[in-house]
C-alpha cells in the first residue's frame, strides 16, 4: 500500500505530533508499505526556519529512510490567531502543487485535524486521485480554540465549525486520541464504524538506549549532582499552566535539595523565564529543546517528571497529555497536576501521584512526598514502564469503548490488562505501607496515590456518577473554601481538594 502523510508538523521540530507521525511512517515502511511525507519547512513553535531550510520553495530529503517533500509556507510563531491562521493557510495552498511531485499516486492520505485548512487540501487531493483520507482527531475544532479564548469572533467560529464538519464527514476513517473526543464525535453524528480510538504511545526502547558518547546537554551541569530534580519537558503554552510551577518553586525555595527543570519551547517561555528571573527563583532552570537522541540522558537526570494542565472543563473532558506516556516509558514517577483522562491513565497504571491542577501547595507536597520516599518513587516508575510495554498497550487497545461491545480477543486483552494492573497496585500498596508517615501525609492532603480499585477500567462513569462529579465541581468553583478532601471516616481538610475521580 502507498501511504501519503500530509502534515504541518514534522521533525526536526520537536513535539508529540511530530514524533507520532515519524514513528508511524517508519513502522509502516518497515512493514513493507511505501510511505511519503508531504510537509512544510520546520518552524514550530518559534516561527523561525533553520538556516539549512531557509530561502527554499520546494525541497526533497530523506529522514530515517522516509522520503520527505517540503513545501513553502508563511512562517509565524505559535501565538496570535491571525498570523498562525495565515501560516496554516499558506502551506495548505502550497501543498496542492507540491503533491504533483509525488513519484506515485497514493492509496490513502493520512492528515491531522489541526490545522484545519490542511484537511480541505486532503479532501481536494483525495477527490483528484480518487483515494480516501484518514483524519487524526487529536483536537476538537473549534471547541478547543474557543475554550482557550483564542477564537471569539462568532463568524469565525461558524466558518471553522463548518470546515470541521466538512473534514469529518468526508473522511473515510476518523481516529480520535481520547475517549472524550471519541464521545464528542459520536454526538456530532460520526458513525461508530468510522471511529477508531488510538492512544498516543511511547518508544520504550528509546529510553533504554545508551547515551551517545561525548554528547552533553548544555545547562544540566549547573544543577547540583545530588539535587532531587523534578522535570517538565514539553511545550510551554497556555494549556500547561506553568505559572503553577513557578509558584511551586517559590514554595520550595527554602529546600535547596529540590530543583525544578523546565525543558522545551513555546509562546509562554519568554514570559516565564523573565518572571522567574524577576522573582529570583534560583531553584528553577530553563533549557532549550533537546534532540531526540539525547532524551534518555535528559530523563535519567530527572528523579520525577511533571505533567501539568490548566483547570478547564475542556481539558478535563477531552484532553490526554501525551507526556504521561514518555514519562512512563522512561521509568520515572509522574506528578500529574491535571484532571480527566490524563490523571486517569497515571492512576490506572499506578505510576505516580495526582494533585488538583493549578494548586502550587499540592504540587509542592507531591514533590516532597517522592523526595522523602525514594523506594516508592522507584516503584511507581517501574509500574509505568511496565504499563507502556507492548503487551500492556495491546490489552489497552483491545479494550472496548464505554457502551460498546468487544469480541473475545478484546475481552481477553482487557482481563489480561486488569490482572497486570491489579498486581501493580498491590506492589505500590506494599511500598506505601512501608512508610506509614507518607501514607498519612497522602491521606491528609490533596495527593492521590494511584490506587483506583473501586473504579472500573478507565473510569466508565454512569450518568448519575457524572452528574455527582459535575455538582461537586460546581460547588467547589462557587465556594473555594469548600475545596476539601474527604476520606472514609475523616473530616475535610480546609483549603485542600482531592482529585475528582473520573
Amino acid at each position: 500500500m502507498r501511504v501519503l502523510f500530509l502534515t504541518h508538523f514534522f521533525p526536526p521540530e520537536i513535539g508529540p505530533p511530530q514524533t507520532r507521525i515519524l514513528e508511524t511512517a517508519r513502522d509502516l515502511q518497515q512493514m513493507g508499505h511505501a510511505v511519503t511525507v508531504l510537509t512544510t519547512f520546520p518552524n514550530y513553535p518559534s516561527g523561525e526556519i533553520p538556516a539549512a531550510y531557509r530561502g527554499r520553495v520546494l525541497m526533497r530529503e530523506e529522514m530515517e529512510g522516509i522520503p520527505v517533500i517540503r513545501s513553502w509556507l508563511y512562517a509565524a510563531p505559535n501565538r496570535g490567531f491571525l498570523r498562525r491562521s495565515l501560516s496554516h493557510l499558506s502551506f495548505a495552498l502550497s501543498a496542492l502543487p507540491a503533491a504533483t511531485r509525488l513519484p506515485w499516486r497514493p492509496d490513502v492520505i493520512v492528515v491531522d485535524m489541526h490545522p484545519l485548512f490542511l484537511c480541505v487540501t486532503a479532501a481536494i487531493l483525495g477527490r483528484w486521485w480518487g483515494v480516501p483520507y484518514v483524519l487524526n482527531a487529536g483536537d476538537l475544532i473549534p471547541e478547543q480554540a474557543v475554550a482557550y479564548g483564542v477564537m471569539r469572533n462568532p463568524i469565525a467560529i461558524r466558518v471553522t465549525r463548518a470546515l470541521a464538519s466538512f473534514a469529518l464527514n468526508h473522511a473515510a476513517q476518523v481516529v480520535p486520541f481520547t475517549r472524550g473526543i471519541e464521545a464528542a464525535l459520536r454526538e456530532r453524528g460520526i458513525p461508530p464504524e468510522r471511529l477508531h480510538l488510538i492512544y498516543y504511545g511511547a518508544d520504550v526502547e528509546l529510553f533504554q538506549a545508551p547515551i551517545p558518547e561525548g554528547e552533553t546537554i548544555p545547562g544540566l551541569e549547573s544543577i547540583a549532582p545530588d539535587a532531587f530534580v523534578v522535570m517538565y519537558a514539553g511545550t510551554h503554552g497556555l494549556p500547561h499552566a506553568l505559572d503553577t510551577v513557578l509558584d511551586t518553586a517559590e514554595l520550595l525555595a527554602d529546600e535547596p535539595d529540590v530543583h525544578l527543570l523546565l525543558v522545551g519551547d513555546g509562546g509562554e517561555k519568554p514570559r516565564l523565564v523573565a518572571e522567574a528571573r524577576e522573582r529570583g527563583l534560583a531553584n528553577i532552570t530553563f533549557l532549550d529543546p533537546v534532540p531526540r537522541r539525547l532524551l534518555p540522558a535528559l530523563y535519567r537526570r530527572a528523579d520525577a517528571c511533571l505533567v501539568t494542565l490548566r483547570r478547564s472543563d475542556w481539558l478535563r473532558d477531552f484532553a490526554l497529555s501525551s507526556k504521561v506516556f514518555d514519562v512512563m516509558a522512561a521509568g520515572r514517577p509522574a506528578i500529574v497536576a491535571a484532571e480527566g483522562e490524563t490523571a486517569d491513565v497515571v492512576e490506572h497504571a499506578c505510576a505516580g501521584l495526582c494533585v488538583p491542577p493549578e494548586d502550587p501547595a499540592a504540587l509542592a507536597e507531591a514533590i516532597r512526598a517522592l523526595r522523602a520516599r525514594p523506594a516508592l518513587a522507584r516503584q511507581l516508575g517501574e509500574n509505568g514502564q511496565r504499563y507502556v510495554a507492548p503487551a500492556a498497550i495491546a490489552g489497552l487497545r483491545d479494550r472496548p469503548a464505554p457502551g460498546g461491545r468487544g469480541g473475545s480477543g478484546a475481552a481477553r486483552g482487557s482481563r489480561r490488562a486488569e490482572r497486570v494492573g491489579a498486581g501493580r497496585r498491590r506492589q505500590a500498596d506494599r511500598a506505601a505501607r512501608e512508610d506509614g508517615t507518607l501514607s498519612r501525609r497522602i491521606e491528609a492532603s490533596s495527593l492521590t496515590l494511584a490506587r483506583p480499585e473501586i473504579r472500573a477500567p478507565w473510569h466508565r462513569r454512569t450518568t448519575a456518577a457524572r452528574e455527582r462529579t459535575e455538582v461537586d465541581h460546581d460547588r467547589n468553583t462557587r465556594n473555594p473554601s469548600r475545596r476539601g478532601g474527604r476520606s472514609a471516616g475523616s473530616k475535610p481538610v480546609p483549603g485542600v481538594r482531592r482529585t475528582a475521580h473520573r
